[in-house]
Parts: C-alpha cells; structure tokens; sequence
C-alpha cells in the first residue's frame, strides 16, 4: 500500500460547495485559508476520523494531505480512496464550522426592537442549526460505517 495525497484545496473546493458562507467569502484569501485549514485539521484529527488512517500527515507548506487507509475495500483504486478521504475531511470540517455557528452569542441572547422590526423565534432558528450540527455528525458517522469502521461509544471503535 503506498501514501496518498490530496491537495488542501481538493478538500476546501467540495467543502466550499456545501456551504453559503457570506462571512467567510468576504475575508482575506490568507485569513479565509487560515480558518479553512484550521477547520480540516481539527475535523480530521477527532478520534472516529484519525481511526482510519493507517497514517496521515498535513504539510502546510506544500499544502498537501498525506495518507494511508488502515483498511482500503477490496479492489479499491486510489482515487476511490482520496475521494473517500475528501468527503470526510469535507463533512469534518462543515462540523467544525457549524459548532461556532450554534453556540454564537447572537444566538444565546434573546433580542429585542421596534415595532416595525419582522421577528422571527430564536428558538426554532437555534433548533435549526443544532438539527444541522447533529445530522452532519451523523453523516459523517454513517459514512465511516459504510466504509465498515463501527463507531460505539461504549466501545470505542472497532475497525473490520
């Protein structure tokens, strides 16, 4: 089995793609890369993603995820296995971006104005973004699950 490598920008182009960010798409390119490699790097560091991989490095400077599968499907070419990786780190990272999102003050603190202002229930807008938070958490489990690495919390994870 030989090292893989996806370049950053592969991953940050099909996270890029699931998200609307205005924010972010108004910052500098070196801040927004700044964040968005922060986001692929904590994603792809949580226990249930860094199990799959035999082994994994980042080199920044080249900018350029380096890889080995513990457990590639059989058959499996070496794009099927970087389009895999990319995925995940995508969906890691949207994870990574979204927690921010929910736990912002604007959310926490209940607003007040005038009686021309249009209100809308923070409530339901706050259980909206959690509903987001929990469902790509989801996804990304279930993806890993496909590729037959079981993730308990009881047990940890066991790979097949």
């Amino acid at each position: 089995m030989s090292l893989l490598q996806i370049s950053y920008e592969d991953i940050f182009n099909v996270f890029l793609e699931s998200i609307t960010d205005y924010n972010l798409a108004s910052l500098e390119e070196e801040d927004a890369f700044l964040l968005l490699r922060g986001w692929m790097k904590k994603g792809l560091s949580k226990s249930y993603v860094k199990r799959i991989f035999k082994t994994s490095t980042f080199n920044d400077e080249n900018q350029i995820f380096t890889f080995q599968l513990k457990h590639p499907a059989k058959d499996e070419t070496d794009s099927e296995q970087s389009e895999f990786v990319i995925n995940v780190a995508s969906k890691a990272m949207i994870i990574e971006w979204c927690e921010p999102q929910v736990k912002k003050t604007t959310n926490m603190i209940q607003m007040f104005g005038g009686k021309e202002q249009k209100y809308y229930s923070q409530s339901s807008h706050l259980s909206e973004l959690r509903n987001l938070l929990t469902d790509t958490k989801a996804e990304l489990r279930q993806e890993l699950g496909d590729r037959g690495v079981v993730i308990n919390k009881y047990l940890g994870t066991i790979d097949s």
